[in-house]
């Protein structure tokens, strides 16, 4: 990382990390915008990844519309005023769809993001990187959006005398890896570096916040927090955290493998479940309050604070998988073992270190949202003192 007096961090936003928000209240978002909005990092997304964003969303609200109309229209009856008529609801979906390249522009003007134009390159320069099958084309010829913004972001560098660090963000390890997945390709580190800045690789803006936090740390002029603000801060926040968490209970879940299906789910497991469940609700939550984590990166005015909380939760699913892909080795708890002719009704437990963004003004809680679930590794049930078996209802039995 650079000194903290040089030229800020550029952080350049591969297109993978727009789509998984495509609101930007996600994913390391918040931080992101709100750190380069008070000008501790500049941002750079390309105009590609934003047109590509546009279509995204387009065809994901467009899916979701289908769905919601189809779901009304199939009611025998539907209370006065529970929800508007499928035609004006239509409309209304619709022009969110409409909105949204404006809507997506404005946040990103208003966080100061720098837009990158389309790239200043001939076609026969792209033509002679995907004959030489060079990153991040691939041997198929795929790769030309890719290529795009990868050219967008050298034509940006080339432009910049000073000598920056950039932070570049891709999951997409596939073009622009190396073979670990965990380095940037060496021959597209060679670009950049010509370029004549230095480069570091990251998959996701959860990854570059970690990247950043001293950096920003040490740039920020920011007051530090007198005690007992801090202290009333976190308290708010300790008890909207808690209050969100338990409210979850019944709630319907996404796993990393259906993050493509964009079925209406109240929060996403960055995971894959050992077997693949369908219907998965929760119908335990358990909060570790000892374990919340409060970091405040952002003051605005005298009472304002933008927070990242993290904390661990005990969870029990419920759903349902199919009997052909049951295995009793995966330590799942049975339910109902013929739900139906081909689908058995199963839990599993899990902890979670799930983390949510607040924003925190004056004596209240002005907003509060999900962020992630991820998996903590705690040890399997067999691993308990005195384990000692299982009960018919799928709860450990412990002998001591």
């Amino acid at each position: 990382m650079p000194e903290s007096g040089a030229e800020p961090t550029l952080v350049a936003v591969d297109t993978t990390e727009l789509w998984k928000s495509l609101e930007l209240a996600s994913a390391g978002w918040p931080q992101i915008l709100a750190w380069c909005k008070s000008g501790m990092i500049e941002v750079a997304v390309t105009e590609v990844t934003l047109q590509e964003a546009e279509r995204h969303y387009e065809q994901q609200e467009a899916r979701r519309l289908r769905a919601v109309v189809q779901g009304l229209s199939s009611l025998d009856f539907l209370p006065d005023g529970l929800l508007l008529p499928a035609d004006q609801l239509r409309a209304q979906i619709e022009r969110r769809i409409t909105e949204y390249p404006r809507r997506l522009r404005a946040l990103l003007s208003e966080s100061a993001v720098i837009v990158l134009p389309l790239p200043e390159v001939g076609h026969d320069a792209l033509l002679r990187r995907d004959l030489e099958t060079r990153k991040p084309f691939h041997q198929s010829g795929k790769g030309y959006r890719d290529a795009l913004n990868w050219e967008s972001l050298l034509m940006h560098l080339r432009g910049i005398a000073e000598t920056r660090h950039v932070v570049f963000v891709s999951s997409n390890t596939d073009d622009f890896a190396d073979t670990s997945k965990k380095m940037l390709d060496p021959s597209l580190e060679a670009e950049l570096r010509d370029t004549g800045h230095d480069v570091s690789y990251v998959q996701t803006l959860k990854d570059a916040v970690e990247h950043l936090r001293e950096y920003v740390r040490q740039r920020s002029t920011e007051r530090e927090l007198a005690e007992a603000q801090r202290e009333r801060v976190t308290e708010l926040a300790r008890q909207a955290v808690i209050n969100a968490v338990e409210n979850l209970f019944g709630a319907t879940v996404d796993t990393a493998g259906d993050l493509d299906r964009h079925s209406e789910t109240t929060i996403t497991l960055d995971w894959l479940l050992p077997i693949d469940f369908s219907d998965v609700t929760i119908d335990g939550i358990f909060p570790n309050e000892e374990s919340l984590e409060l970091d405040i990166y952002e003051t605005l005015g005298d009472d304002t604070y933008l927070a990242h909380a993290f904390i661990d939760v005990g969870l029990e699913l419920d759903g349902f998988v199919h009997k052909g892909d049951y295995d009793e080795d995966l330590g799942l708890m049975m339910f109902n073992p013929d739900w139906n002719d081909h689908y058995m009704n199963v839990g599993l437990s899990e902890t979670v270190r799930m983390s949510w963004y607040l924003t925190v003004a004056g004596n209240s809680v002005e907003g509060i949202s999900f962020d992630s679930a991820e998996q903590i590794d705690t040890g399997s049930d067999e691993d308990l003192p005195g384990f000692a078996g299982w009960t018919d209802q799928g709860t450990p039995i412990q002998d001591i």
